[in-house]
């Protein structure tokens, strides 16, 4: 048998298995089969900023005040911040992964002298939190129950911009009350009352 025999055979042995037809290699010796391209190497990805962390303060029942996900080391900067504004703290216990304060009083309720005391409470916290690199970043109801209060959410200050000095965080409260009145509740200096007045005449009718 001829070699070109031997092709035409071979070729119609292929052609009846299904396989691609034969092509001899233009080189002497055994053909060589093509190798794949090796896979590209990944790319550089750039590493993503660390995210800020978040935590919950929130309000409980009439006297109650829950920390949720705040790092252990912030439990004693809270701790003073209710005893210097607010004053005794009848319990704390483990709820449910949370640490909570029983304070004395039912600061939430916020009737008489109380409403300006929880108030100042609130910015006390606020400010120890700041102080401790935390931003509040929103207050919300979340747990839709009858009387339920504000749950407060925090954020890591972003380091970029360096440490957050005590004497650097300066918190002061607006409330109303009643239907006519509004208070500021805080250390504040005259500038701010001024403001705060000339913004009531100028935009309330009956100011």
């Amino acid at each position: 048998m001829t070699k070109d025999n031997e092709k035409q055979q071979l070729a119609r042995l292929n052609a009846d298995n299904g396989l691609p037809p034969f092509i001899p290699s233009s080189t002497s010796g055994p053909s060589q089969l093509s190798q794949p391209a090796p896979p590209s190497a990944p790319p550089d990805y750039l590493f993503e900023p660390v995210l800020p962390r978040v935590c919950c303060i929130t309000l409980n029942e009439t006297d109650k005040m829950r920390l949720l996900g705040v790092p252990p080391t912030l439990v004693v900067p809270i701790r003073n911040a209710i005893t210097s504004s607010w004053g005794q703290i009848q319990s704390e216990q483990i709820y449910y992964g949370a640490h909570e304060f029983k304070l004395l009083g039912n600061p939430w309720r916020g009737q008489g002298t109380d409403s300006v005391l929880s108030r100042t409470l609130i910015v006390s916290v606020l400010r120890a939190m700041a102080v401790n690199g935390w931003n509040i970043v929103q207050a919300a109801d979340v747990s839709k129950k009858d009387h339920g209060k504000d749950a407060l959410f925090f954020e890591t200050i972003d380091p970029s911009i360096g440490i957050v000095l005590p004497d650097e965080v300066d918190m002061f409260a607006i409330s109303f009350n009643s239907s006519d009145k509004l208070r500021i509740i805080g250390n504040v200096p005259a500038s701010i009352v001024t403001a705060v007045k000339q913004a009531i005449h100028t935009q309330w009718s009956m100011g």
